[in-house]
Formats: C-alpha cells, sequence, structure tokens
C-alpha cells in the first residue's frame, strides 16, 4: 500500500514542528533501513535522534568516541569508521549526505560538518592526533570527493630520522561548492562562497569569493558568488 505524496508531505510537516514524533519516525526509519553499527570499547555516544539513517555503517574501537547527527539530517550510503579513542564526528541540521566516508585514525581527532551542507558523495579522512577537519554551513559537495588531513603513513628524513610530513588541519568555509573529483590536502582553508572546479587539486589555501581550478588549484576568477539555483540567461533577440 502506498500512501499519496500529499500525505506524506503532511506528515513530514507535522513531525518538523514535534521533536517527540520526529525521534520515533527517526529510530523507525533507521531500524528499517539496513543500518549497521558495531562497536568495540566503552563510553562511546551516538545521537542520531531526529536525524534519518540509510544503509549507514558505524564501527568503532575504541573509547570516549562521540557521534552527532542533527535533526532532519538524511544520512544514506555512508561508513564511518573510528579507530582509536577520543574522536569525534558532528554532523549540523538539515544535512543530505548521499554517499560517503569519514575516517579516524589516531587519536582525538574531529570532524564538523555544518547546518544544511550536500554531499553527493565525499570522503573525508582525519589521521593525525587531535586532528581537525571543519566544513561550513551550506557547502555543496558533488561526488568523488575527498579531504585529507594527513597521509596515514611516514616519510622520514634520511638524515636526521624526523618525519616530514606531518599532518595539518583543513578548514572549508560556509557555502563552498566542491566539484567532483576534487580533492583537499592537508593544510588548506577554502573561504566562503568559493567554487572549486572538476577535478582539481587543493594543495593551497583559496580565498574566499572566488573561482578556483586546476592541478594544484589556481584562483581563475575573483569577487563572485553561486547559488543552488540555475539562472537561465534571458532570450536574446536573433539578429538580421
Amino acid at each position: 500500500m502506498s500512501f499519496p505524496k500529499s500525505i506524506l508531505k503532511g506528515i513530514w510537516q507535522i513531525q518538523k514542528r514535534s521533536h517527540s514524533l520526529q525521534v520515533f519516525l527517526s529510530k523507525c526509519y533507521y531500524y528499517l533501513n539496513r543500518n549497521n553499527r558495531r562497536i568495540h570499547g566503552k563510553r562511546n555516544v551516538l545521537k542520531i535522534e531526529g536525524a534519518y539513517l540509510k544503509k549507514v555503517e558505524i564501527n568503532i574501537a575504541g573509547d570516549d568516541n562521540y557521534i552527532s547527527i542533527g535533526a532532519n539530517s538524511r544520512v544514506s550510503n555512508v561508513k564511518i569508521e573510528m579507530k582509536g579513542s577520543g574522536h569525534c564526528l558532528e554532523i549540523g541540521e538539515s544535512c543530505i549526505l548521499a554517499a560517503g566516508s569519514f575516517w579516524f585514525q589516531t587519536r582525538d581527532c574531529r570532524i564538523i560538518v555544518g547546518n544544511q551542507t550536500t554531499f553527493e558523495e565525499a570522503n573525508v579522512s582525519a589521521l593525525e592526533p587531535k586532528a581537525k577537519v571543519q566544513i561550513g554551513e551550506d557547502c555543496m559537495f558533488s561526488y568523488d570527493v575527498h579531504i585529507r588531513n594527513g597521509d596515514s603513513h611516514s616519510i622520514l628524513d634520511l638524515e636526521s630520522n624526523q618525519r616530514i610530513n606531518l599532518g595539518r588541519d583543513i578548514y572549508i568555509g560556509d557555502h563552498v561548492w566542491l566539484g567532483a573529483h576534487v580533492n583537499v590536502l592537508k593544510g588548506v582553508t577554502i573561504g566562503e562562497n568559493s567554487v572549486i572546479g572538476i577535478r582539481s587539486l587543493v594543495t593551497s589555501d583559496i580565498p574566499s569569493h572566488c573561482v578556483a581550478a586546476g592541478l594544484p588549484a589556481k584562483v581563475k576568477r575573483s569577487s563572485t558568488y553561486w547559488t543552488r539555483d540555475l539562472i537561465e540567461e534571458e532570450e536574446r533577440p536573433v539578429s538580421s
């Protein structure tokens, strides 16, 4: 039996105004949509009430880890992997994450995703002790996007035997658009309202209100902003 779209829309609007109904519906949705969790350790906290999860896999091996997914967020086909202790994943309210992964290693790593951000498919990794990846509000990431603040392995100086590829935090401002196949590497800050073009490799800071692209990404145009709406060009008269 299927319900008319008008009824389903009405239920959705009611639950947005009723916290208790929202929590109940999100729990039902969770258990009906093939989610999976494997948690080994102590004092791990999952705060997902009011969010809608589908085919989400959560694997935790460690202690004192924290996952929070905000109300009305829709997360599907996402894998969350936490190895180590003291990690924190915070996904804001009204986000839509259609696919991807969050990967944590070592200890005390943080990944923060702001409200109303959308992923087609993004893979975000925090790999160094006390590392941080911060993504702003109302960002739009296309598919096959990779964000990593470390290399997972060590490169050493031959003479000093010191590691030379230490990880660094990543900051992505509000309302940033990452195109398909974009890679963002450690130590990068991307300013608000900027656009990163398809297949770009971001290895250094990108200022706000610009369009950047390339290998490595460079600013192509400044003093810009973008919108999710497609603004059609007005019809031009045909010259005779």
